[in-house]
């Protein structure tokens, strides 16, 4: 079942308890997230829509965040602002034309 779907708004954060997901991009295979990763967050930064497709490979635990509670909680804790940094930079890298 799909979690987000890519052109779709975007209101939510999750992070991944338990449960694998699979991440498209134009039905393209970007990669598999499971426990301890987390999307959702380029959404909720930018207030664009969804830049992938998430679909759950099998049942899925999430914790979710809605916009208005990640962005306090962001500015809040600066540690998990700088690891959002990183993992936006490592995605855009992924991404982008060699």
């Amino acid at each position: 079942a799909e979690v987000v779907a890519e052109g779709k708004s975007g209101v939510g954060f999750f992070v991944i308890l338990d449960g694998t997901a699979r991440v498209t991009r134009g039905g393209e295979e970007l990669g598999t997230l499971s426990a301890g990763d987390y999307f959702g967050e380029m959404a909720l930064i930018d207030g664009g829509r969804r830049s992938a497709t998430v679909t759950a490979d099998s049942d899925l635990d999430v914790l979710t965040m809605s916009s208005w509670t990640f962005k306090g909680f962001v500015q809040e804790n600066p540690t998990v602002a700088w690891a959002l940094l990183g993992t936006m930079a490592e995605r855009m890298r992924e991404t982008s034309v060699r």
